[in-house]
């Protein structure tokens, strides 16, 4: 009788200590607030992420959470959440001291610049944050021109693979949407559609 004694004594030691590894923030979405702003800092640890409402997961990506002074914030759009109490949580060895300055707000730090930064591209397309690259389905329909790209939306590098879309009346000007699709898991996903609006998800063949 030892030995299973022991053996789930160590399981029980073991999950405990996982437990303990899991740092998370609860966060109330308020009428006002319309992101959940994380400040990065580059040179940081990079740590999984997961953004949960009521125990399921609706994002996770890695982010290098700033220990001290960010090198800039990057934002998850919680205006659907309104009203809802969403959880943060961090895998692995990540400290809860890493959550402190996660936040919900009306604007992220930094919002007021943005476009109009020395460097920033003005005739080319460009996100309000993160890595963007491979274009994909460059269109004209419905009196506007539309594109879809792979888009980090928490980092400057190749990773946490979200598709993103633009759209635009003229080919020079082009508005930010909501993105579309994140699986989470690295897998690869495509699904049609433009701002997460129905009636221009169903974009005829022969218009594509």
């Amino acid at each position: 009788m030892r030995y299973p004694l022991a053996i789930a004594l160590i399981f029980f030691v073991l999950v405990i200590a996982a437990m303990a590894q899991v740092a998370e923030k609860r966060i109330s979405i308020q009428d006002t607030d319309r992101y959940i702003v994380f400040p990065v800092k580059d040179s940081d640890p990079r740590v999984i992420a997961r953004i949960l409402s009521a125990g399921t997961s609706i994002d996770r990506f890695t982010i290098s959470l700033a220990l001290g002074e960010p090198d800039y914030w990057v934002f998850f759009d919680a205006s659907k959440y309104r009203g809802q109490t969403l959880t943060v949580r961090l895998d692995g060895n990540a400290g809860k001291e890493m959550l402190n300055r996660v936040r919900a707000d009306s604007s992220y730090p930094g919002q007021e610049n943005v476009y109009k930064e020395k460097l920033r591209p003005q005739t080319a397309f460009s996100s309000q944050r993160g890595w963007i690259n491979d274009p994909n389905g460059l269109i004209y329909y419905g009196g506007e021109y539309h594109m879809f790209y792979q888009h980090n939306p928490f980092g400057w590098t190749h990773a946490n693979m979200h598709w993103g879309t633009p759209s635009a009346p003229t080919c020079c000007t082009g508005r930010n949407c909501p993105r579309i699709v994140y699986t989470g898991t690295g897998a690869g996903i495509f699904r049609h559609g433009n701002c997460g609006s129905e009636q221009h998800s169903r974009i005829p063949a022969e218009r594509r």
